[in-house]
């Protein structure tokens, strides 16, 4: 037998024997995608300011190419095990963030399981852009993953103008410190006025979308260390509470001098800082790095909070210099040193983060402070009243 006979005949017999195929079948199939275990994802200069941080990512994110993959965004939440045409949206997604290497130029099956794999790329993606680390996808991660490069960029130009707007006007009214609390973004930032240095961040709570915090400016006047509460009535079936852990108000209230009864403190239900969406109080804003905000306040050093504020249990009135506090709402921030995009959670659109939003002094007809200032809405130092 020649040996190109020989040859055939081989092939037809593997082909005709049961349990014996060719080498090219038994491959295994090359899987629909592997993750990228480091991404790296372009990083902007460094920049002091909360203002400058913001123009500084707003020129890089101008120079992105948009690539998300086409389809409606999924509706549901996506975890381990789930199948579907979403779970393919969901890679894709974040194939275009660069955080999964899809392995074929085919269109992904519409029945894309979420694997392991899909999981670890997600909590990557998730960690990179200060969400909670648990692989499951809802709306804070298609919020992030959809963000428009372009659209993100004019957002972040739009809110470093009016920090930088704001920061001049209580430079001008003889401020050195200040807070902005992003109702939008659920963050605290303490800042140096005379440097621009944002000097803490703090992950914080606001009000419901049913009991929304008001935007305004208002000041804290002093601390109340180990407060008690008495609760408005508005919040039905609460009763007075003692100081002590249990108190709703944790260890610390940061008085303020609105006539809303809206102030910043801590709380007795710290684990609720670990969610991604925070809008769960009833107007009063809860603040995760209570103690060094504390300090901050004060312009004393940690210790003095333990050894001098809270000290024997008691509670006691600390007056500070005032430290203005400005509640705005702005869907884009600079959180751990990224821009990043939010849910709209009180409805207000891109406009939220407008001047006239503090400016103006009344929201749905409900006076913002307890003495109406003349314009401009933050007067100097020496003109208002503790």
């Amino acid at each position: 037998m020649s040996p190109r006979h020989r040859l055939i005949s081989l092939l037809l017999g593997a082909l005709l024997t049961p349990g014996v195929a060719l080498a090219q079948d038994t491959s295994p199939e090359l899987p629909l995608w592997s993750v990228v275990t480091v991404p790296s994802p372009p990083q902007a200069p460094v920049a002091v300011g909360l203002a400058d941080k913001a123009y500084v990512h707003a020129e890089e994110l101008r120079n992105r190419i948009s690539n998300l993959p086409s389809g409606s965004v999924p509706s549901r939440i996506l975890k381990l095990g789930d199948q579907g045409e979403d779970v393919s949206w969901l890679a894709q997604a974040l194939s275009s963030h660069g955080y999964l290497q899809l392995n074929s130029a085919d269109p992904l099956p519409a029945t894309s399981i979420f694997d392991d794999q899909l999981e670890l790329a997600l909590k990557s993606f998730q960690k990179e852009n200060g969400l909670n680390e648990d692989g499951v996808a809802g709306n804070q991660v298609y919020t992030a993953l959809t963000a428009d490069p372009t659209r993100l960029a004019v957002g972040l130009e739009s809110w470093g103008a009016s920090v930088k707007a704001w920061s001049d006007e209580l430079r001008g009214a003889g401020y050195k410190r200040a807070i902005i609390v992003n109702l939008a973004s659920y963050t605290l930032h303490a800042i140096n006025l005379e440097t621009d240095e944002v000097e803490l961040e703090s992950r914080v709570i606001v009000g419901s979308p049913r009991t929304k915090t008001p935007r305004m400016m208002t000041r804290i006047v002093n601390l109340k260390a180990n407060p008690d509460w008495t609760p408005p009535a508005s919040i039905r079936g609460a009763r007075y509470q003692r100081p002590g852990p249990n108190n709703a108000l944790g260890l610390m209230r940061f008085s303020t001098d609105n006539n809303m009864s809206i102030y910043l403190h801590d709380t007795n239900a710290r684990g609720l800082f670990s969610r991604d969406s925070r809008a769960l109080s009833h107007g009063c804003v809860r603040v995760q790095q209570w103690h060094d905000l504390s300090s901050w306040t004060a312009q004393e050093d940690s210790s003095w909070v333990d050894n001098v504020a809270l000290a024997g249990g008691k509670t006691r009135f600390l007056k500070v210099d005032p430290v203005p506090v400005l509640l705005v709402y702005s869907r884009v921030d600079i959180v751990d040193g990224k821009p990043r995009s939010f849910p709209d959670v009180y409805g207000l659109g891109d406009a939220g983060i407008a001047n006239a939003a503090l400016e103006g002094r009344s929201e749905s007809g409900v006076k913002l402070f307890n003495v109406a200032p003349a314009s401009p809405s933050i007067l100097p130092v020496d003109q208002q009243k503790d």
